[in-house]
């Protein structure tokens, strides 16, 4: 988890096209993705339930 960086939709230009490699959402209305070091990006949903099976 300490390589994932948070990004906020606000916060970078032309972000909200970026999509979640799981569910497929996007960034919208400041929306939280997660970009993993390898560059999978991952909302914080599918983010909790992908760390949930590896428990």
């Amino acid at each position: 988890m300490s390589e994932l960086k948070e990004r906020r939709a606000s916060e970078i230009p032309g972000f909200r096209w970026i999509l979640c490699n799981t569910c497929g959402k996007t960034a919208v209305g400041g929306a939280i993705l997660f970009v993993s070091g390898c560059g999978h990006v991952h909302c914080s949903a599918c983010l909790r339930n992908l760390a949930s099976r590896t428990r």
